[in-house]
This record gives structure tokens, C-alpha cells and sequence, in this order.
């Protein structure tokens, strides 16, 4: 591993880190009204955990989104041109979720780069300057995000019960597998070697050695 793409790496890493820590108090509920907050469902009204875990998710899928386009604007590689595609599926399943339980949607005006909640607006500013420096560093930035994704998603899918808000998020997690072994291929291709920052390494081998998952992305 190069010695820049591993200080890109390391400061890729501390910001994730503050960006968990702030992930569910950063959160509002919007100016909409009690009765479309509660939220008329089949299954019942969204939870307060519910709403800020769907909340919080809708902006993160777009941060990988829209990261992976600009990479995609800088370095010719496909994978930067093919997974911003079902980061929009990811972020299109999640606001179903949204208007299905009377939640607001953060994402008022699709503008690339903008983000209502502030730690994922100075994540997505300071990823896209890492990831610019370098072609290993942008695929590392890849790497880190679809690994951070599946932990924050799966520890998320245990505030619920309720069936499509889980059938959902394993479609989420389904494709960050994906995406993290079409990164890891990528990294390998250029001899770079990847620690796993928050699965452990047995977790992130078993994903990388194993096949392309089929299924919705």
C-alpha cells in the first residue's frame, strides 16, 4: 500500500468514526405535522428510532452516490460508473420507505454534494477530497464506505421488527456486499492491501471470497 493511500485511509477512517458517533443526534423531524409523522401504515407507525435510523440512511446512500459519481467524473474506471446506479436504487427503496410511514424526506432538492445533516456533509466534503488525490485512494474511500454501510445498516435493523423496513435493509446490505467486492478487486488489481476498519477480518474475508450475490442491488 502506498503511503498516501494509507494516511487517505487513516483519515478516511477518523472521520467515519465521528460520523457514527453523531449519526442519531444529528437528525430532525421536519416541520411536518403530528399526524403525518405518526405515520398510517399496514404495520403500524414508525417508531422515534425508526424515523431517525430512515432518515439518517436516505442521506448516507446518497453520500455514497454521490461520491462514487464524482470519483467516476475524475478516474475512467467502471465501477465508478455502475455502482452510482444502484446507490440511487438504495436511496429510491429507502424514500418509499419514508412517504409509506409519513416521514419527511431530507433530501428536499437532489443537489450533488449537499446533505441536510452537517456530519455527513463534512464526511461527504472531506471523502471527495481524499478520494481526488488518487485512484487508490478514491477505490480505499470505496472500500471504507460499503464496509462502514453494512455495519451501520445491519446494527440499524435491530431497532425494528416491522417487515418491510427489514426486507429493505437486507436489500441494502446485500448490495453494499457487492459493491465492497468490486472495490476489493479493484485494490488487488493494484497490489494494495486493505485492513478492515469496522468488520472484523474474518467477516471481511468471508464477504470478498465469496461470489457476487444475485438479487436486487
Amino acid at each position: 500500500m502506498s503511503s498516501h493511500t494509507r494516511t487517505a485511509g487513516q483519515h478516511a477512517v477518523s472521520l467515519l468514526f465521528s460520523f457514527s458517533l453523531g449519526a442519531c443526534a444529528s437528525v430532525g423531524t421536519g416541520g411536518s405535522n403530528p399526524a403525518t409523522l405518526a405515520g398510517e401504515n399496514a404495520n403500524g407507525p414508525a417508531t422515534t428510532e425508526e424515523r431517525v435510523d430512515l432518515t439518517f440512511i436516505r442521506e448516507e446512500e446518497k453520500l455514497a452516490r454521490d461520491t462514487y459519481v464524482a470519483f467516476g467524473a475524475q478516474w475512467d474506471l467502471q465501477v465508478f460508473a455502475s455502482i452510482p446506479q444502484s446507490e440511487s436504487s438504495h436511496m429510491t427503496a429507502i424514500g418509499t420507505l419514508l412517504a409509506a410511514y409519513g416521514i419527511p424526506d431530507p433530501i428536499t432538492s437532489d443537489v450533488a454534494g449537499h446533505f441536510v445533516d452537517p456530519t455527513l456533509q463534512a464526511l461527504a466534503n472531506n471523502l471527495g477530497t481524499e478520494g481526488r488525490a488518487s485512484i487508490d485512494a478514491a477505490l480505499q474511500v470505496g472500500v471504507l464506505i460499503e464496509e462502514y454501510d453494512i455495519v451501520d445498516i445491519e446494527a440499524r435493523r435491530v431497532h425494528t421488527t416491522k417487515p418491510d423496513i427489514v426486507a429493505t435493509y437486507d436489500r441494502l446490505t446485500l448490495g453494499s456486499r457487492n459493491h465492497l467486492r468490486a472495490f476489493h478487486t479493484q485494490l488487488v488489481a493494484r497490489n494494495l492491501i486493505y485492513v478492515p476498519q469496522y468488520l472484523s477480518q474474518a467477516a471481511y474475508e468471508a464477504i470478498v471470497s465469496s461470489a457476487h450475490e444475485s438479487g436486487t442491488p
